[in-house]
């Protein structure tokens, strides 16, 4: 089982900012990372969770009606705390070059597709290959569809189908759209699900078990990647259970 950081190291540091990806490899080995991407209003792919720039940063508005130059005005870790008040909402780039020189891996999760962020899906498989991070980048999303259009410009990148909830015959779901991994919220996990997707060969990962309570069941039931808040916690339970 690997252990990627939820947003990075965002139990500690302010969500999706450099600080907290570092952090997550640096301090806590963490196996990767796990980011979300969205457009500037003139298309540029930043590292940001919300749609909304306000729960985050001290701006507001939506991400996509302003330019890259206004977003990176914005502090991205005043509203964690002071001390990361000159964090700023990092490119996908500068993203993706901490991960490569880290040496670590990435799940990257497309916000929208392109019915939203035109040529999404393209423009971030190859930034993927430009950081040669090919083979050891998971895409993942809650549009479906973005998952199907990836497959169909790049066949070997892994994609990740985005679930909040316990979906019906879910391997069945995900073998339909050709993608490689259930990427599904800890709580919606039943051992009987996480048996039939592994007999399909597929990967299940979920996402935020945060405590040492939803973090166990996650380790009894071996999945393939644990992303939570705290790496840390996840890791001295995984290396505790393996001595046993």
């Amino acid at each position: 089982m690997e252990i990627y950081a939820h947003r990075g190291a965002s139990g500690y540091a302010p969500e999706n900012t450099l600080s907290a990806y570092a952090m997550a490899f640096d301090k806590f080995a963490a196996d990767g990372i796990e980011i979300d991407v969205h457009y500037t209003s003139d298309g540029q792919m930043v590292v940001i969770h919300d749609f909304e720039l306000s729960r985050t940063t001290n701006g507001s508005g939506m991400v996509f009606t302003k330019t890259y130059a206004e977003i990176r005005e914005l502090s991205a870790g005043i509203r964690h705390s002071e001390a990361y008040m000159n964090e700023k909402v990092p490119s996908l780039d500068e993203v993706l070059e901490l991960v490569a020189a880290k040496g670590g891996k990435i799940n990257i999760e497309l916000k929208a597709g392109s019915f939203l962020y035109p040529q999404i899906e393209e423009r971030v498989i190859k930034k993927v290959y430009e950081y040669g991070l090919e083979k050891k980048t998971l895409l993942s999303s809650f549009d479906h569809v973005a998952m199907v259009r990836s497959k169909e410009i790049d066949p070997s990148v892994p994609t990740g189908i985005l679930s909040d909830s316990r979906m019906y015959k879910p391997a069945e779901y995900v073998k339909k759209t050709g993608a490689d991994a259930y990427n599904v919220l800890y709580a919606a996990l039943t051992p009987e699900d996480r048996l039939v997707l592994a007999q399909e060969g597929l990967m299940v990962n979920c996402y935020t078990p945060n405590t040492p309570q939803e973090i166990m069941p996650m380790i009894k039931m071996n999945i393939d990647i644990l992303i939570t808040n705290f790496p840390d916690i996840a890791r001295k339970l995984l290396e505790d259970s393996l001595k046993k």
